[in-house]
């Protein structure tokens, strides 16, 4: 893919384009189903008093306080993340990968809404007291 090709959607989504390349709009599609899910639990995080940093390093720990958390709708949201990420990452920066159709971007957007929806079944106290009892364990929080 030539990478050109996220600028005509990015005119695209600003209203300046009437349309743009399809494998541009999937790999797009994946990045925001990913951002979606990231805001979210970053959001979620935020209430519960964990307030992650925003760059690369948040990135990680969003899924990982999710993992750690040991609580099953948790984990399977942290699960999902991580797989999103993988998934943008490779949408972003890897134009030579294939497989960024329609059925990619479709099943990026699905999963991210399921990872919303189960992260709403979580229990943010319980969330909070696992996370918090795993980083006194390792040493970051006293």
């Amino acid at each position: 893919m030539d990478p050109r090709d996220f600028l005509d959607v990015a005119l695209l989504l600003s209203g300046q384009a009437k349309d743009a390349p399809a494998e541009a709009k999937h790999r797009s599609a994946v990045g925001r189903a990913y951002y979606s899910l990231h805001n979210v639990v970053t959001q979620v995080l935020a209430e519960i008093g964990f307030n992650l940093r925003r760059d690369p390093s948040g990135h990680t720990k969003t899924s990982r306080y999710l993992v750690i958390s040991r609580l099953p709708h948790a984990l399977q949201v942290g699960k999902l993340l991580e797989s999103l990420r993988d998934e943008r990452n490779e949408a972003d920066y890897n134009m030579t990968a294939p497989g960024f159709d329609q059925h990619a971007a479709v099943s990026a957007c699905l999963r991210a809404k399921t990872a919303v929806d189960t992260l709403a079944r979580v229990n943010l106290q319980d969330l909070r007291t696992g996370i918090t009892a795993y980083l006194r364990q390792i040493g970051e929080l006293k």
